[in-house]
């Protein structure tokens, strides 16, 4: 109910009860007084000049401030946080403290990560409700909280506390997003809901053809483990030939196409005719040699197939460009690939993706 409403309907009622001069009785009175003593005589003073009576008991007045309070509390509730988060160019980082923040802080909703060199570029920091960051920013003029990578519970309270005393003080500045401010048409927005609706049904997809195994210690063959690779994801695929994907597999080895992740790892793209993409995860006992830089063989102990159609669409291409991009350059997504533990994999996966859905749907 609206404080509008609300108030309406309560004085209506009160104003019949005070011309009848029927006993009024407010349990709550003695906290009311206490808890909210500034909002309780601020609306006493203004009520008692409103009202048609020469005298308004206290009584009524503390009925009048819970419905104020209650249109506060509700108004604080609408109202998400935002945060500047300045930290270093791993996602890793970016991604653990995000989540934590939707763990033990939801209401912290407009999150933006940036560099401290990409600190330079934000012109407008008073947008934000506060500004955090990891590391220590010499010279930088705007008030700042420095939080560690591994953000406490305590931390998190008192950022929390922060925000809440930031926020109460912004009054009427608050900025509610998506109502006077937004411009945006019907047409854009059914494009960018069409177009999150296909990313959701790509990544669901994409979630649900996850192929993990160990690799068998019996061979250490590079051509052997090859083809049973090609089997395994033919096995799969009951419409794809395994002797197909191994000449696949074998000519981008031969050509030096499969791509490097970390130590250990190395990620084959293969076009073939699937309806959806899939991905299948080795985690072998032993390593193979593979051809990956010009005169060079590096020892792969974590082979990643991507299965992908002949013709990528744009959100595919987005999808698959993005998880390259973490399993090659982010040190945290590159030690889970490499663990062999098929929970870390799949942590890895949900985990990104999940964070890439998020970065579409807030921009």
């Amino acid at each position: 109910m609206s404080l509008l409403k609300g108030l309406t309907e309560h004085i209506q009622y009160s104003l019949i009860r005070l011309k009848k001069k029927m006993p009024l009785n407010n349990p709550l009175l003695p906290l009311i007084k206490s808890e909210f003593g500034d909002l309780f005589y601020v609306v006493q003073h203004i009520a008692s000049e409103l009202y048609p009576f020469k005298k308004l008991p206290e009584e009524e007045t503390g009925f009048i401030v819970l419905h104020f309070e209650a249109a506060i509390i509700q108004s604080e509730n609408l109202r998400p946080y935002s945060a500047l988060v300045v930290t270093s160019r791993s996602n890793g980082v970016s991604t653990w403290l995000r989540a934590r923040f939707r763990k033990r802080l939801p209401k912290l909703q407009k999150i933006k990560f940036v560099t401290p060199l990409e600190l330079v570029k934000e012109t407008n920091l008073h947008k934000y409700d506060i500004i955090l960051s990891t590391t220590d920013l010499t010279d930088f003029k705007v008030d700042y909280e420095l939080i560690s990578i591994f953000i406490s519970d305590a931390e998190m309270k008192d950022i929390q506390h922060k925000l809440e005393k930031i926020v109460s003080a912004k009054g009427d500045d608050v900025d509610f997003p998506g109502f006077a401010s937004d411009t945006k048409k019907l047409p854009e927005t059914l494009s960018n809901l069409k177009s999150m609706h296909q990313f959701y049904g790509l990544i669901i997809s994409f979630l649900e053809s996850i192929y993990i195994e160990s690799g068998s210690d019996m061979t250490r063959n590079k051509e052997d483990n090859l083809r049973s690779f090609s089997q395994s994801i033919a096995s799969k695929k009951p419409d794809l030939s395994s002797d197909k994907i191994f000449k696949k597999l074998s000519s981008l080895e031969a050509r030096q196409k499969i791509i490097s992740g970390g130590t250990n790892s190395a990620y084959f793209l293969v076009n073939d005719n699937v309806q959806t993409a899939s991905t299948h995860i080795f985690t072998l006992n032993h390593s193979i040699d593979f051809q990956i830089e010009d005169g060079l063989k590096s020892p792969v102990s974590t082979v990643m197939v991507f299965m992908l159609p002949y013709e990528l669409n744009a959100e595919l291409l987005e999808i698959t460009t993005y998880l390259l991009t973490v399993l090659t350059e982010d040190d945290a997504a590159i030690l889970l690939a490499e663990s062999g533990d098929e929970t870390k994999i799949i942590s890895l996966f949900t985990t990104y993706l999940e964070e890439f859905l998020e970065h579409k749907r807030k921009n």
